[in-house]
């Protein structure tokens, strides 16, 4: 979703009202230069945009946010968000680097981790977990969502399978794949592979 629009926090209000599973945000800094212009600011500020438009979004998600002045955002009036979540999304902040990590410790619900199959490291989930509780120390915030996104591992279930326990063990709490869609048993096939994985 666009940071910039009010609808995007809108619709992640509806959202949470008509998915059955459970629904999260993920925010991503970004890292491409030419993208900066479309965010407000320019992009060494990106970071800071980010962390404002999370403050209005969690304003928006108890019912309303505004009047609104930032170094980003300005609401001049009052917006109202309807209908009222009826829990506030939970936020992923998304990335591998040391800021990311630490913005997540410090403003988020947990961490969104990227990883191919091939590069796909428990030690760096176990250090990424380490340095979101360094960065949340003192801010009373006790469990995080980690959710860890594996690339290539359509066609590599099994393997996959074998590595949950390990990747639990590192911090994560859940894992997001891709699926053979080329398969019509694909999205199935997945979930009961790694269903049984964990059995």
């Amino acid at each position: 979703m666009h940071l910039a629009t009010e609808s995007s926090v809108a619709r992640c209000a509806r959202a949470d009202r008509v998915v059955l599973a459970s629904f999260m945000l993920a925010g991503v800094v970004g890292v491409l230069k030419g993208l900066t212009p479309t965010l407000r600011s320019d992009f060494e500020s990106r970071g800071a945009v980010l962390d404002e438009w999370l403050d209005i979004a969690r304003r928006c998600w108890t019912g309303s946010a505004g009047p609104y002045e930032g170094r980003f955002y300005r609401l001049e009036e009052p917006i109202y968000c309807r209908p009222v979540p009826v829990r506030a999304p939970p936020v992923l902040i998304g990335g591998m680097s040391r800021r990311a990590l630490e913005r997540a410790g410090r403003s988020a619900d947990g961490w969104l981790a990227q990883f191919s199959m091939e590069d796909l490291s428990e030690e760096v989930v176990g250090e990424g977990v380490d340095a979101l509780r360094a960065a949340s120390a003192g801010k009373g915030k006790g469990n995080f969502r980690v959710a860890v996104r594996v690339t290539g591992a359509q066609r590599r279930l099994d393997e996959l399978g074998r590595r949950l326990g390990p990747l639990a063990a590192a911090g994560a709490t859940e894992v997001i794949v891709d699926v053979d869609w080329d398969r019509d048993d694909g999205p199935a096939r997945a979930f009961e592979t790694l269903r049984a994985a964990v059995a």
